[in-house]
């Protein structure tokens, strides 16, 4: 139970630009269904947002652009990221992990909102090509005292990148 950390990035943003974000700036990838409910959960973080398509015209692709948390910040989330130094080397920095309960179940939401899943009967999973990403949210997941295990995917055909896995079966919803 660590205390509330300050932390430049707010947390459920922070994940779903993990799961979801172009690793060169702020920017969010997404179907478009989840537009709506994202831009405006970020709103109520106090970001603006702006929803551009993304891929082909008539595609469901969408992009929301991310800017600052006030009005008078131009530097915005970008400059955080880039401070943090998860621009183009996506992980999950050792302040966020040692967050509040709370902060750290926000980080954790974002991320399954973007890459996770849940079954029928409560198991989650964070499916992630990135080794170094799935292995933080493992060790997000035990800081908050879940059991998880984390599995490698092997994928044989070519142009498909391995994967791997955290699993893990919350006594509270994830997402």
């Amino acid at each position: 139970d660590y205390p509330e950390q300050l932390l430049p990035v707010e947390p459920y943003y922070f994940g779903l630009w993990l799961g979801d974000g172009d690793s060169r700036n702020a920017a969010l990838t997404m179907h478009e269904r989840e537009t709506v409910e994202v831009a405006s959960r970020l709103m109520e973080e106090g970001y603006h947002t702006q929803v551009v398509p993304n891929g082909p015209v008539g595609g469901k692709g969408r992009r929301v652009r991310v800017y600052g948390r006030t009005k008078w910040d131009s530097r915005g989330p970008a400059h955080a990221l880039r401070q943090l130094g998860v621009i183009g080397n996506k992980h999950i920095p050792l302040a966020y992990l040692r967050g509040s309960i709370a902060q750290r179940r926000a980080l954790l939401a974002g991320l399954m909102d973007s890459d996770g899943t849940v079954d029928w009967w409560g198991r989650c999973a964070f499916d992630n090509t990135n080794r170094g990403l799935a292995d933080g949210v493992a060790e997000l997941v035990r800081s908050l005292g879940v059991g998880c295990s984390l599995r490698h995917h092997h994928r044989a055909a070519p142009g498909r990148a391995d994967s791997w896995r955290a699993c893990f079966t919350p006594t509270w919803s994830p997402f």
